[in-house]
């Protein structure tokens, strides 16, 4: 499997025409490191051939959560989106030292189709659903029980109505928390509603059944997205029939935990609506716009392929930023649904928008402007150290050629000093230098840390300012920029902060 997983991971980047960057091959030398010493290049040749599959016959999301930071997973497919070109990082997803198994959310628009078709193709008891096991929860016993004694429903509802609002002020104070969100348990708001404790105690009968039954399985039901994939899993776990369904035995989910402990791994598939509307969308401009009666899902992949994929879409469209964002047209656009997130995108009128929250220090993130790349580093402490010391190995360390905004002429070269904007092209070539944080011998004595060209050897400090003697003649660029808020930096508008 690990050969196997190496195999088709080099023939991916070559494709991808990244094989011969030292970046993506050493970053995909390590992944895999990882991933086989961790046990799992099945895993990940599992979820490459179900993302072949899903491909082929309906349109699937880009990437979610932290996978999205594996070069693996964006190599073989699995995922849409560069985790270099963005700055993501892998050990947010899979470390050496970790014990979780991974996660992969996979979002396509039709999850039952997909599922019905893989288990055409490798058979019932190789792809099987998960088992949901509901269990009987206190405020419909109360309610199920009462009506069987005849107790008027507005009575039981007014109980349950109100029971866990009144439990869950003591329960916090019991445990010590002072904020958040906090759910009592069971027997909490048996022990602290009051409205529910004068209930039971007049109808004693409804307390005898709700301490009977409560937690009792009532129902079986499939998990929303969940499959475990495995040849012959008849043979390694007794399977269940649910409604004429085959499924596990075992639940698998966010408060139970059985199918991993056992050893075996729940492949999430999600349904996400968004989806069918890309796809539906798509389908009408081919017949509009370009002509084709039926257009086959192969026509409308292509026309995704090469308009809406996250390596081929100008995500720096101003005209979408005006027209969507600055105007407020959020309907279905993800993460906008929300009336605080409409009313800052008004506001601050993004032309590109950075959340630098998930930068954490010593690391950086790409983004696109202009149709350049533009590095966003969090510099620790550390690092503002060894630019405060002595600056006599550098070509212009007062940055006199003004490659900054006036408000970024100082020796951080920035508006926050732990937070570095820099236009990511070599003042030379047009190259992309590296980001090298750290000493490094190879690089010199004076070498600290900062960007280092492997075209023709130009090197920078921390704040993007040229060492002497370089064939870059001049610092790096720093954009215009500013902060929105504590969290969200918009490039590409100056404006002094």
């Amino acid at each position: 499997a690990d050969a196997a997983l190496e195999t088709f991971s080099l023939e991916s980047l070559k494709k991808l025409g990244l094989l011969d960057n030292s970046v993506y091959r050493e970053r995909l030398e390590e992944e895999l490191s990882v991933i086989s010493d961790r046990g799992f290049s099945k895993y990940f040749l599992t979820m490459k051939a179900i993302a072949d599959t899903a491909t082929e016959n309906q349109l699937a999301g880009p990437g979610r959560g932290s996978a999205a930071g594996s070069l693996v997973a964006y190599a073989l497919g699995i995922t849409q989106v560069d985790p270099i070109k963005y700055g993501l990082q892998f050990a947010r997803f899979l470390r050496k030292d970790a014990t979780d198994y991974p996660d992969i959310d996979y979002d396509v628009s039709s999850p039952m189709e997909l599922k019905e078709i893989m288990q055409e193709k490798w058979g019932h008891t190789t792809v099987v659903p998960i088992s949901n096991f509901n269990t009987l929860q206190l405020k419909s016993l109360v309610k199920d029980i009462s009506k069987l004694y005849d107790i008027p429903f507005t009575e039981a509802n007014a109980v349950t109505s109100r029971m866990v609002a009144e439990a869950t002020p003591k329960a916090k104070a019991k445990h010590g928390i002072k904020a958040g969100v906090y759910t009592p348990t069971f027997e909490e708001v048996m022990e602290y509603s009051e409205s529910l404790q004068k209930f039971l105690r007049k109808y004693p009968q409804i307390k005898t059944h709700v301490e009977a039954l409560f937690g009792q399985r009532r129902s079986v039901s499939r998990h929303a997205g969940g499959v475990v994939i495995g040849e012959d899993l008849d043979k390694h776990m007794p399977l269940i029939n649910s409604g004429g369904v085959v499924q596990t035995p075992w639940s698998e989910g966010q408060n139970v935990r059985h199918l991993e402990p056992l050893g075996f791994i729940k492949f999430d598939l999600l349904g996400l609506s968004t989806l069918e509307m890309i796809e539906a969308a798509v389908g009408h401009i081919l017949t509009r716009k370009h002509g084709i009666e039926n257009p086959t899902f192969q026509d409308i992949k292509k026309w995704y392929d090469e308009n809406l994929h996250p390596d081929a879409i100008d995500l720096n469209d101003q005209k979408v930023y005006r027209n969507i964002f600055h105007k407020g047209k959020f309907l279905g656009v993800f993460q906008f649904t929300n009336e605080g997130a409409q009313k800052f995108c008004k506001r601050a009128k993004p032309h590109n928008l950075i959340d630098i929250s998930a930068i954490t220090p010593g690391t950086f993130k790409i983004v696109e402007w202009r149709g350049k790349p533009v590095w966003v580093v969090h510099r620790t402490p550390e690092m503002l150290n060894i630019i405060d010391s002595k600056v006599d190995y550098l070509a212009d360390p007062e940055s006199s050629s003004e490659m900054q905004p006036l408000y970024a002429q100082n020796k951080y070269r920035s508006v926050k000093p732990e937070f570095l904007v820099l236009v990511g092209v070599c003042t030379h070539l047009g190259c992309s230098p590296l980001y090298k944080p750290g000493e490094n011998k190879e690089l010199g004595l004076e070498w600290k840390g900062g960007f280092f060209c492997p075209c023709h050897g130009s090197k920078f400090d921390l704040s993007g300012r040229v060492f002497k003697g370089m064939p870059a003649g001049t610092n790096l660029e720093v954009p215009p920029y500013y902060f929105a808020s504590n969290t969200k930096l918009i490039v590409g508008e100056d404006r002094a902060s």
